[in-house]
């Protein structure tokens, strides 16, 4: 069943159901997931943080279910050299020196077009003009949408008419217990199918190196109730690195009070977790958590990090796969 309504603040939205699965509500600003609606025992609960008007969703401080682009996370001095040419982006993150998931302007905030939908699939799409937010060339970014049974499967596209960096990303935060409270999300447990990371330093920045998890408090190969471990928050970028390109999984999230259960797949070579602990009104902090695939933070200023630039002729693909099941 497909079903579309315009909310107040002229913002599209579209619903994407399986017949006895999952129910997914996207809007079309920043091609933003809105809901996941999941079957569990108790009736349908929405596992990730919504509610967002449609002044919220323009701004959105904590860029809730959005598309990243067109780059998910930081780049240092918000700057780059690419092919000789110094790029100078927004200064938006918290210190005033960083660019932050592409500036104030970024994919998060600009209306997609819906360009196909049907009952269960949606595909939205941008063109991002030469020169927005300071990045080169003309980028055509497709979204895709699909649900089958309790999996949602997000599919990027992305083309260029110049060489730029691109990294993109779905900024959801989850609560699997159906409400957005601390409380609930610190019973969680949480895995992480990765044994390296990349360190950063005071300022979010990574330090180049990537880095063994063996003893740090950061390591979630065996899973681990969020509140047992979550200690002054996370905020890092693990690695995944799938050899093969094919999504893998890399993150179990669990939740004890619906007994709604989430792998996460992706094909993308890293996986930022963050628990919020900077998060803006209307959202509370440690209230959801936010498991982002993309490539590395700062990846066009870092020469031993797999590449992130996208030149013409190229087409950049990956994917991100939610599967969910109940107790």
């Amino acid at each position: 069943m497909l079903r579309e309504v315009t909310q107040p603040g002229d913002i599209r939205q579209i619903s994407i159901v399986e017949d006895h699965g999952l129910r997914v509500d996207i809007v079309d600003i920043g091609a933003s997931i809105a809901a996941i609606h999941v079957p569990a025992s108790a009736g349908y609960e929405n596992v990730v943080v919504s509610g967002l008007s449609a002044s919220e969703y323009k701004s959105n401080a904590n860029y809730c279910g959005s598309t990243i682009g067109r780059y998910a996370n930081r780049i240092a001095n918000a700057r780059f050299e690419l092919d000789g040419t110094t790029y100078q982006l927004q200064r938006n993150d918290g210190t005033g020196k960083h660019s932050l998931h592409a500036g104030s302007g970024g994919f998060h905030a600009q209306r997609f077009s819906v360009v196909d939908c049907d009952a269960r699939s949606a595909v939205m799409a941008y063109r991002s003009p030469d020169g927005e937010e300071g990045f080169p060339g003309d980028v055509d970014v497709s979204v895709s949408y699909r649900v089958t049974g309790l999996t949602l499967t997000v599919d990027f596209v992305a083309t260029t008419s110049k060489s730029t960096p691109i990294n993109l990303t779905n900024h959801s935060y989850f609560n699997l217990a159906g409400d957005a409270h601390s409380e609930t999300m610190l019973r969680q447990e949480l895995a992480i199918a990765a044994g390296r990371y990349t360190p950063v330093d005071a300022e979010g920045i990574p330090t180049g190196e990537v880095s063994s998890l063996d003893g740090s408090r950061l390591d979630l190969r065996a899973a681990h109730k969020i509140g047992d471990m979550i200690g002054e928050g996370i905020d890092h970028n693990y690695v995944t690195d799938p050899s093969d390109r094919d999504a893998v999984a890399v993150a179990t999230l669990y939740s004890p009070d619906s007994g709604v259960r989430m792998q996460l797949f992706t094909s993308m070579p890293g996986l930022q977790v963050y628990t919020a602990d900077f998060a803006q009104p209307p959202m509370d902090q440690r209230s959801a958590i936010a498991l982002e695939p993309q490539y590395f933070p700062d990846s066009p200023n870092q020469n031993g990090f797999p590449s992130t630039i996208l030149r013409p002729g190229e087409t950049w693909r990956e994917t991100i796969e939610y599967r969910f099941a109940v107790d």
